[in-house]
């Protein structure tokens, strides 16, 4: 037996492993890559977490009007959205934010007042929303009108009206005022609310109301009988209204009737409960918006 030489056989074995690294070094990396183009495969590409499904309730009920439409079309714009490159990452049930779209949804619907939009493993989205109910349609002097809550928020494209059943506003004013805006003005619109809910305790119902173009805070109220209201949302005001059959009314009572929407109904009410019931009473309007006046024509 030849006798062996230990640090000649360590220094092949140290070769041997250092031969090694790189072969390792270049399996473990692809091993990666294929790990990781798998995962892209399975996450982006495949079927098995691809959102396929998305169904639309509203109140409970499946939706196939045309709100339920617009949210289906939204949601798919959002799933269709690429980023990170090529890569519709939205598509993906996992990353799918529900939040972001639930955000974006009311942002750019402006008819939806709740939606909720729950994950249904591993291909479907549940979409449940509820539409604002709208009080009444609001018209501007540039063309077109717009539906509005009881929140002010306006949306949607509306026709024209003249009724009882919706709170009918012509706005005349020049300016900002268009059919473009996403809320009414809140100048007019809490009194007109006001008005709207304090006139069946007179026997009056609003026809419709209209903003004169250059109205600094007054504006008529047309009601079921033949004459129409003259308010001012303006507050105080000392101006004096020309009549040439005028009445006073109420000039014992200390409060300023054009100080305040209440105050100006509250004289409305003397006026109708001391002449409303008189056969001869007949006016083309009466006007509100003198404090502590009323002038009747």
């Amino acid at each position: 037996m030849r006798p062996a030489d230990i640090k000649t056989i360590r220094e092949r074995s140290d070769f041997g492993r250092r031969a090694r690294r790189p072969f390792i070094f270049w399996l473990a990396a692809v091993g990666a890559l294929a790990l990781a183009a798998s995962a892209v495969h399975i996450l982006f590409f495949a079927d098995i977490l691809r959102i396929q499904t998305v169904s639309i309730s509203e109140n409970g009920r499946i939706s196939e009007s045309s709100d339920g439409k617009a949210i289906l079309a939204a949601i798919n714009s959002v799933l269709e959205e690429k980023k990170i490159g090529f890569l519709k990452i939205a598509e993906n049930i996992l990353f799918f934010d529900r939040s972001a779209t639930e955000k974006q949804l009311s942002e750019d619907l402006l008819f939806i007042k709740n939606i909720k939009i729950n994950k249904l493993f591993p291909h479907g989205l549940a979409v449940e929303f509820s539409k604002k109910i709208p009080i009444g349609v609001w018209c501007f002097k540039d063309g077109g009108c717009r539906y509005f809550d009881a929140a002010g928020s306006m949306w949607g494209e509306a026709e024209k009206s003249s009724g009882f059943l919706l709170l009918s506003v012509d706005d005349l004013r020049n300016g900002g005022n268009t059919a473009k805006s996403a809320a009414v003005d809140a100048a007019f619109f809490m009194p007109l609310l006001k008005i709207n809910e304090y006139l069946p305790a007179v026997n009056l119902k609003i026809k419709n109301a209209e903003i004169p173009e250059n109205s600094l805070g007054e504006f008529k109220v047309f009601t079921d009988k033949n004459y129409f209201l003259f308010f001012d949302a303006g507050s105080t005001n000392s101006r004096q209204a020309g009549s040439t059959n005028s009445r006073q009314a109420g000039s014992t009572n200390s409060r300023q009737a054009g100080s305040d929407i209440a105050g100006q109904l509250e004289s409305l009410k003397m006026l109708l409960e001391e002449r409303g019931k008189d056969t001869g009473f007949n006016p083309q309007y009466i006007d509100l918006r003198i404090g502590g006046r009323i002038y009747v024509k």
